[in-house]
């Protein structure tokens, strides 16, 4: 954070929590934790005080995702303590309380069987939630976002310089794509309210209590009950802790088994039909956030590389779905299904 912003936030922080009073930029620290649409910074005093850290989150853009909305699920959870507790906002920003000891997810975490179980109840218990009187339930916001996220990107690609980067990304903006996605989304799947970015960052873990979390709900809304396992399996795959260009890097090896998300649907409560839907919206996730990078990118000249990351998720896509058509499409998913549950 710039030394001025840095300064104007610690000064609203003493305003909104007096135990901070005395806190200078000498006796306090602000760690950076992620900045994609949003800045999340950990705030920590050395001094004895209570709370010694707190959660300073500066909103970005609201083009990206609805701000306003963000804010009015995080406040309807906070107040049923589903969520961190809100120690005050503005438009612009949000003091947080820190969750001590939760921790971002690692890659042996979402096999061992306790996990399993508690992680599917987590998601069962939060698609339970009735958002009606904050969210439009009638609005699907994986197919919002999507429309919404694809108009962004193809206003975005005059600015591209690399042809090859230009022809790649109008491929996941055509139509004909489009039409390949239509073909992954499961219709007839019970809508509920979903988090939509259940990464490592955002499902994290206290493993004293041996218990988790779920955090940042700024695409959550209703959409397919699915999509929560499918983005949380797509994401594993990723390493985004990575301090060179591109910033990230991608291991395909990474593929959670039939098996395991057998044990997922189980422990949620459901059976083949729920399997299936996982494993087509696993495809559709990579086409999720490939226009989702694109629709980031602002050109810029450092810093995580979101166009290389939309076209490695675009490229797993194709293969995917290719993959899926010559196999039989959903036909094949069901004989799978079938010998998988004992059928």
């Amino acid at each position: 954070m710039a030394e001025l912003s840095e300064n104007l936030a610690l000064q609203y922080i003493k305003q909104q929590i007096p135990s901070w009073n005395e806190v200078t930029s000498e006796t306090s620290i602000f760690t950076l934790l992620t900045g994609t649409s949003n800045k999340v910074y950990k705030v920590q005093s050395s001094l004895l005080i209570t709370p010694q850290i707190i959660i300073f989150r500066v909103f970005g853009p609201n083009e990206i995702t609805d701000k306003v909305r963000e804010r009015r699920i995080f406040n309807a959870l906070s107040t049923q303590n589903l969520s961190a507790k809100n120690l005050s906002e503005t438009e612009t920003w949000r003091l947080e309380e820190f969750l001590e000891n939760y921790l971002p997810m690692t890659t042996p975490d979402y096999f061992s069987s306790d996990n399993i179980r508690q992680i599917s109840q987590k998601f069962k218990a939060f698609h339970s939630l009735d958002m009606t009187n904050i969210v439009d339930i009638d609005e699907n916001i994986l197919e919002k976002n999507i429309a919404k996220w694809r108009i962004i990107g193809k206003n975005k690609l005059s600015l591209l310089k690399n042809q090859d980067s230009i022809n790649t990304l109008n491929e996941l903006l055509n139509d004909e794509t489009w039409d390949k996605c239509q073909n992954l989304i499961p219709r007839t799947s019970p809508i509920v309210f979903c988090h939509l970015d259940p990464n490592s960052y955002n499902l994290i873990y206290n493993r004293n209590l041996q218990d988790f979390f779920l955090i940042d709900y700024e695409f959550s809304g209703y959409c397919y009950r699915a999509i929560d396992f499918s983005l949380m399996f797509t994401e594993i795959k990723f390493d985004f802790e990575v301090q060179e260009p591109p910033y990230f890097k991608y291991y395909p090896e990474k593929q959670v088994s039939d098996e395991i998300i057998k044990r997922y649907v189980l422990e949620y409560g459901e059976g083949a039909e729920m399997w299936i839907e996982i494993k087509m919206l696993l495809i559709l996730s990579q086409y999720l956030w490939a226009v989702w990078d694109l629709a980031m990118w602002n050109d810029q000249k450092t810093g995580f590389d979101y166009i290389e990351n939309a076209i490695v998720r675009f490229r797993e896509f194709i293969k995917d779905y290719e993959e899926f058509v010559n196999k039989g499409g959903r036909d094949f998913l069901v004989e799978v299904s079938k010998k998988l549950f004992g059928i």
